[in-house]
């Protein structure tokens, strides 16, 4: 995994299993993990494999 990547498990993990997964509601509480800035972007990717679907 990239540095920098948070994984969806771990944000679940901090903000708690109701929190709200979109973008919007994210982005407002992350910061750069190298400068600290508040200006930060959010892609999500699922996992496309055969396998992730059992």
């Amino acid at each position: 995994m990239a540095k920098g990547w948070t994984p969806l498990a771990k944000l679940k993990a901090k903000l708690g299993p109701d929190a709200p997964a979109m973008a919007d509601d994210l982005i407002p509480k992350l910061k750069c993990a190298k400068c600290g800035g508040k200006r930060v972007g959010m892609i999500y990717t699922p996992d496309t494999s055969p396998s992730a679907y059992g």
